[in-house]
């Protein structure tokens, strides 16, 4: 396609749903340079992909599928960092948190203990009692609990660190925490329970802040 140049590249992009309409299969832009646009068309994705076990791999996470290949795609797990996973309902949030906690548990060993905690209470629950590694914890005192006991673990492990000469731990400590809106406020209006949220975001800061080569993951959804 002959184009105005790379300035044209955005307005095709937008428009790629209404010519995949017309021309069928689904089209995106290939290439461009100064003066020419190259759209390929990509099959149809399946509008179910089961889950096949082979795809997990030990010391990675899998992401899901590449649109175009339709192969699984991974991240070795010494590359994951804290991560936010945000969308609105139905765009698939829920089916990547299970991707990411069968991948961390097929490999549980890099683990020292992984906690799935959901808002709602419902996120998690037919993994409780799954794996002596891994807790399900639904109540936000526990939540609470569980930042404290971080921050003191965080300590610990920057003291081994430097005991041992290293700059990072290699067994991961995960928190998973779906529905992160629900402990957004006090779960009260009287100054305890004011404190207590507060005292909690500042734990949970700080361990964002400062848990990292302490081997401690944040994922909230």
């Amino acid at each position: 396609l002959q184009t105005g140049g790379p300035i044209d590249v955005d307005l095709w992009k937008s428009k790629l749903p209404a010519i995949s309409a017309w021309l069928g299969a689904r089209w995106k832009v290939d290439s461009h340079d100064a003066t020419t646009l190259t759209l390929i068309s990509a099959p149809e994705l399946p509008k179910h992909i089961p889950l096949n076990p082979a795809w997990m791999q030990r010391g990675n996470i899998l992401l899901g599928i590449d649109v175009d290949t339709q192969r699984p795609v991974h991240l070795p797990l010494d590359n994951m960092t804290h991560t936010l996973i945000a969308g609105t309902p139905g765009m698939g949030k829920s089916v990547y948190l299970h991707l990411l906690l069968r991948s961390c548990l097929h490999s549980i060993d890099q683990f020292e203990h992984i906690y799935a905690i959901c808002g709602q209470g419902i996120a998690f629950e037919k993994y409780r009692n799954l794996h002596p590694k891994l807790t399900v914890n639904n109540e936000p005192e526990n939540f609470y609990e569980l930042a404290e006991w971080l921050q003191t673990t965080m300590r610990e492990r920057t003291a081994r660190l430097i005991a041992e000469k290293r700059d990072k731990m290699g067994d991961y400590i995960l928190v998973l925490v779906a529905e992160w809106g629900a402990f957004n406020n006090p779960e009260g209006n009287d100054k305890a329970a004011k404190e207590a949220h507060a005292a909690f975001l500042k734990n949970i800061t700080n361990i964002g802040k400062r848990g990292r080569k302490n081997g401690l993951r944040l994922m909230f959804v």
